[in-house]
């Protein structure tokens, strides 16, 4: 459910003031009308559980507030503490995510619930994610100076995207995507809201690290299909977060206590780009809850999310080899994202 005055609190507050606000650089473009109904699944798909679920909590809710929100304009917001990291608001309408959670269904990505994860490889390979990719540039999401031409103008765009599901309480451990990508990272939000959570890098990254990563990959393993986050040591993020932000200390014995240096509310339909420091120099993960605050003193009750990350592999990725993958392939299974 989209929140009033949204654009005014996503990007929350640092450590050392939980109420202050954040005044942001935002842009917004107008929206292209269409009087196209939504177009629902076929009916041979409503035995799945997985669509079953997130129709009943979303899609068929048929919520006026949701409705009001399809006609809003993107609004692109540009972290004032964080270089390259821009949220998108109201870019995917409700018929736009429906249109893609019809297609992750079909495709069976997520083998009715009992995987979390699928990627794939290749360009081009599935033509949802080409509508998808033309539904940003529609929406100015990737256009300068939110987007970087340097990245944006290359062929193809992106050549590698995973699905991923998030039952209520779950999350994924702070990471920094791994050297094997390039620079411009997308990540669009369906059927419910979130909250991400950004943390300056252990071990910060450049575009110049070698694609087949090295020892601190390891250690960071976040998926059984996909080694996608550095390593983390909270101490030395910890000492990151006092010295880099000037916040209050940050006593964290366990990982998931530790609380972030900023936390940004990824309402549905809502496209978070990364590029330069905020890919290389950022973690961002979620915590394991289950519920959200989403003002102060204020939660939000978990649901079932899907999200989309959009990716352009290195050249020298694919030499390498080191994903055994090639272009076409699909791979899903059960990540384990803690």
């Amino acid at each position: 459910m989209e929140m009033e005055e949204l654009n005014q609190e996503l990007f929350g507050s640092s450590d050392s003031d939980s109420e202050s606000v954040i005044d942001l650089i935002t842009h917004s473009y107008p929206r292209e009308t269409s009087h196209e109904q939504p177009r629902m699944p076929a009916s041979d798909r409503q035995d799945d559980p997985i669509f079953h679920s997130i129709m009943d909590s979303s899609f068929e809710r048929g919520d006026t507030d949701d409705q009001q929100q399809d006609h809003r304009r993107p609004v692109h917001s540009s972290h004032p503490h964080i270089p390259g990291l821009v949220l998108h608001t109201h870019v995917l309408t409700h018929l736009d995510q429906s249109r893609l959670m019809e297609q992750i269904t079909e495709h069976n990505f997520f083998k009715g619930g009992q995987q979390n994860q699928a990627m794939c490889f290749g360009p081009k390979e599935l033509i949802w994610i080409q509508e998808l990719e033309s539904r940003l540039w529609e929406t100015g999401v990737l256009d300068e100076p939110y987007c970087a031409s340097s990245w944006t103008a290359r062929m193809p765009l992106f050549d590698q995207s995973i699905m991923n599901l998030y039952q209520p309480g779950e999350g994924i451990k702070p990471h920094v995507d791994l050297a094997r990508f390039d620079d411009g990272i997308v990540i669009v939000s369906l059927v419910s809201g979130i909250n991400m959570d950004f943390y300056p890098a252990l071990k910060p990254m450049s575009p110049n690290d070698p694609p087949q990563g090295d020892d601190r990959s390891k250690s960071g393993n976040t998926s059984s299909i996909d080694n996608s986050s550095a390593s983390s040591g909270m101490m030395s993020r910890v000492s990151a977060c006092n010295t880099t932000l000037k916040t209050s200390p940050c006593i964290a014995p366990e990982p998931h206590s530790q609380r972030p240096a900023f936390s940004v509310r990824l309402e549905p339909g809502s496209v978070v780009t990364m590029q330069g420091a905020a890919r290389y120099e950022w973690e961002h993960g979620i915590q394991e809850v289950t519920e959200d605050e989403t003002s102060p003193g204020e939660y939000v009750k978990r649901q079932i999310r899907v999200s989309i990350t959009l990716r352009k592999m290195r050249q020298q990725a694919w030499e390498v080899g080191g994903l055994n993958s090639h272009p076409g392939a699909l791979k899903n299974g059960v990540a384990d994202r803690t």
